[in-house]
């Protein structure tokens, strides 16, 4: 896909169709071999590691740069690298989720907006990839496997305080569970928002994971949608805001909550902060007519720029 900058993960019912005939689902996936990791619910990150520490920074999916958030996180993956790597080479790309294990997604993407540094966050490191010409993650055959052991073999088993390897997923199988139950188990956890299936024998490549490189099991309905209206509350709510409408494939659906006191507050008159803005919505669904289902605002996506598809 033209303007993609990373492989981007997408449901099982996104794969392609040919996918889709072979496996009928994400459970025929795992059990043919795909990796399960859990999908932590925070903000994407690239780390574009130089070999001049000066050059390297840290972007999201969309390259919007996060290295003064982030800055000790670039230096542990510049030291690592160095010391593994030695002088002489080019640079890397390695790739992950910026999170914190007691900090809600809302949080981290707001740590994001302030434009300061954030020394509590934590990378949750996934994949190391060579780095292209044009400083982003380069495409390759090189298997996930292979990839995935380059990684460990240079962060070590679990990394560090600051920069962690992602561990498989936790699966307690059996008759009854699928693994839209044991991603159901991570978001219970709290600070997890599903689990990813990957694909060991995939190469990398810019654009949608059609091909079931890295599929997404999230037990709900998620999506980063743009808010199109603002409506003021009544009763309680009344003289800040009430609901925000987002609009998802042409079809537009109020949102009422989800938000606290002081974001009613935030928002409202004139909508400052939020019109216009991406937000994470979370629905059980769609409706026949396309509406989202019950849903509920998570927060302002700071770290992206277009809404879903």
């Amino acid at each position: 896909m033209a303007g993609e900058l990373i492989l981007k993960a997408v449901e099982f019912d996104k794969t392609s169709a040919a996918l889709r005939k072979q496996y009928k689902d994400e459970d025929a996936l795992f059990k043919a071999g795909w990796d399960a990791q859990p999908k932590y619910d925070g903000v994407f990150g690239m780390a574009c590691i130089h070999e001049e520490l000066m050059l390297s920074r840290l972007l999201s999916r969309t390259g919007e740069d996060y290295t003064l958030q982030c800055q000790h996180i670039i230096q542990v993956l510049w030291s690592r690298l160095m010391r593994v790597r030695g002088t002489g080479w080019h640079g890397a790309v390695v790739l992950g989720e910026v999170w914190h294990p007691e900090l809600p997604q809302r949080t981290i993407s707001g740590d994001f907006r302030r434009r300061k540094p954030a020394p509590h966050l934590v990378f949750m490191a996934n994949d190391l990839l060579p780095m292209a010409e044009d400083g982003m993650a380069a495409e390759t055959s090189r298997s996930y496997y292979d990839r995935y052991e380059d990684l460990y073999a240079t962060f070590g088993a679990y990394g560090t305080p600051t920069v962690r390897v992602v561990q498989p997923a936790v699966i307690s199988r059996d008759a009854e569970r699928t693994i839209m139950s044991d991603a159901r188990a991570y978001v219970k956890r709290g600070g997890y928002d599903g689990l990813i299936l990957r694909d060991p024998r995939a190469g990398y490549r810019r654009g949608l994971a059609k091909n079931g490189e890295i599929v997404k099991v999230k037990p709900s309905l998620t999506l980063d949608l743009r808010v199109v209206g603002i409506e003021e509350g009544l009763g309680k709510h009344a003289g800040r805001l009430g609901s925000v409408t987002v609009e998802y494939r042409g079809v537009q659906t109020k949102v009422g909550t989800g938000f606290t006191d002081s974001d009613r507050v935030a928002y409202w008159p004139d909508g400052k902060g939020i019109l216009g803005q991406i937000v994470e919505v979370e629905a059980m669904g769609l409706t026949d007519a396309g509406a989202l289902r019950e849903p509920r605002f998570k927060g302002v996506r700071y770290d992206k720029t277009e809404p879903d598809a």
